[in-house]
């Protein structure tokens, strides 16, 4: 198996990442779905 490269994500992506989740309590994969990102669950 090979080694996986790691996602980076920019500043905007990060700031609305955290802007939604501080602002209705939303699950992670609520948050993913909305961001559209891949996070395994």
């Amino acid at each position: 198996m090979g080694k996986r490269e790691r996602r980076t994500f920019t500043d905007e992506f990060k700031q609305e990442a955290v802007r939604l989740t501080e602002s209705s309590r939303p699950t992670l994969r609520e948050v993913t779905d909305d961001l559209r990102a891949d996070y395994p669950v």
